[in-house]
């Protein structure tokens, strides 16, 4: 009986041992078709992402080829318009405006050519540590450049007691300006006087009193930029609305009547600019 009974221990202890084993070959199994399904589906994507690449990098190369040859095709309409027309000259600018602005007799080949082309006619800065920058400069003027007697300067000054409306290098400045604004800016430690005006004579004069050595010596002046406007309105509309005008000489009525030429000017330049762009057929 006792016999009996250990040969149905063994064999249940070996039905155990079966059936654990069969249990991991059927994991194993398991486990290795998931991978083999999961390397599959890799592949399958990796194929799948490296088709949607090359079909971007065909539809990219498509637009591209397709954009050079329209950018072709326009280059070679332009040149076949280059070849067909020309742009107009001065004289046909200045016929074209004088047709849009009949009334105005200040339409010459000079105001369109020189004023109307360059709002900025010279601009010079001297520096006083430089004697090149500055020594003779008048000299640098060309003489058929006009009067020039619009100018806006900024003088930057190293000296507290220079920085005032009634300083010394003030009062000499102002003898040179039939009229100005005067704006005086404290920023970062500089200090800076800037005036804007009509000069009393022209900027040749005006270049000779600020460009020797007595000014550089007698004034703590460090910089001076010098800029002559074509249109003197230009430069009053610049300033008339600023709030930090710390001092001026013009007339309100003067300064309404530039503000309104100023106007007309910014309209006759539009113009201009229009007039500019057009094309006639080549004789």
């Amino acid at each position: 009986m006792d016999v009996i009974q250990l040969d149905d221990d063994n064999e249940n202890e070996n039905n155990i041992t079966n059936f654990v084993s069969n249990t991991k070959k059927a994991s194993n199994k398991k486990s290795s078709n998931f991978k083999k399904r999961s390397i599959k589906n890799n592949n399958i994507n990796k194929n799948l992402r490296s088709n949607n690449n090359k079909e971007k990098l065909n539809k990219k190369t498509e637009e591209k080829e397709s954009n050079q040859e329209e950018s072709e095709n326009d280059e070679d309409k332009d040149k076949s318009e280059d070849a067909r027309l020309r742009k107009l000259t001065d004289e046909e600018c200045l016929e074209k405006m004088k047709e849009k602005f009949p009334d105005d007799k200040g339409l010459t080949k000079t105001f369109i050519t020189r004023k109307l082309k360059k709002r900025i006619m010279i601009y010079r800065k001297l520096n006083f540590s430089d004697e090149d920058s500055y020594k003779n400069v008048e000299n640098s003027i060309p003489k058929k450049s006009g009067p020039n007697s619009f100018l806006k300067i900024t003088m930057e000054i190293c000296n507290k007691e220079e920085f005032s409306l009634d300083s010394s290098l003030m009062c000499v400045m102002k003898e040179l300006f039939n009229n100005y604004f005067i704006v005086l800016k404290e920023k970062d430690k500089k200090m800076k006087i800037v005036i804007a005006g009509h000069i009393s004579k022209d900027i040749i004069f005006f270049l000779k009193k600020v460009s020797n050595e007595e000014f550089r010596n007698n004034y703590s002046v460090q910089t001076i930029k010098i800029k002559a406007y074509a249109f003197y309105e230009e430069l009053i509309n610049e300033f008339y609305k600023r709030d930090n005008i710390a001092l001026k000489k013009i007339n309100e009525e003067d300064i309404l009547e530039c503000v309104n030429q100023y106007n007309y000017l910014t309209e006759i330049r539009k113009a201009y600019e229009e007039i500019k762009l057009l094309k006639v057929e080549k004789n």
